[in-house]
């Protein structure tokens, strides 16, 4: 699948493929601005005409979702370990419609990654939270995510297009570097479509 969308993405660079990003593809740092840039534009504007709120209805400050340029830092492919929100824009806290302050409905939760996710850490934003890219969506997550350290190309490989392996009830379990426990449904990577393949704070 993710081979297709490579080739398609190629013979037609400007067109949306409406598929999971390839997480292992050469990055178009053009496209990956202008998606940015226009996040960003989207926020600062909402918030500024007082659209958004914070969960006490108070003003938020537009500035925090000014432009700037991407992260230059290079890209590296690393893989989340607990479950963690993904921020739609870099700013730890929620948004909320300032016409109905509901908490069930965050405007800045994106998505939740989950354990043994992999994803792609673009770097560091000025707020101090991290840039990244999941297989479905580009957003911040706070610095203090534990994370992999980044993989290397031949195990990012691995854990990007392997089969997985799903959990059917909680599992936890020991390794040589610690306790790890996997939610229902989690899903683990595997070598040759067996073994499951597990990042931990150490590696794989």
């Amino acid at each position: 699948h993710n081979r297709a969308q490579r080739e398609r993405a190629q013979q037609n660079p400007g067109e949306d493929t409406l598929g999971q990003y390839d997480l292992l593809a050469p990055g178009d740092r053009g496209a990956l601005q202008k998606e940015f840039d226009t996040r960003l534009l989207y926020l600062q504007n909402r918030v500024a005409k007082g659209d958004y709120v914070d969960a006490k209805k108070r003003k938020v400050e537009a500035s925090v979702f000014a432009a700037r340029s991407l992260p230059t830092a290079k890209p590296a492919l690393r893989v989340v370990l607990e479950p963690s929100p993904l921020r739609c824009g870099p700013r730890r806290d929620g948004l909320y419609a300032a016409k109905n302050v509901d908490l069930a409905f965050d405007r800045n939760n994106c998505s939740t990654l989950r354990p043994q996710e992999p994803v792609l850490v673009l770097g560091k934003d000025p707020t101090g939270m991290l840039l990244v890219r999941s297989k479905y969506a580009l957003g911040w997550v706070d610095p203090n995510v534990p994370l992999s350290p980044p993989l290397e190309q031949a195990d990012a490989e691995t854990f990007v297009s392997s089969r997985r392996l799903r959990v059917e009830q909680p599992l936890r379990t020991s390794t040589p570097n610690g306790e790890l426990v996997f939610p229902t449904h989690a899903l683990l990577a595997t070598r040759d479509g067996k073994a499951p393949l597990v990042a931990t704070t150490a590696g794989l």
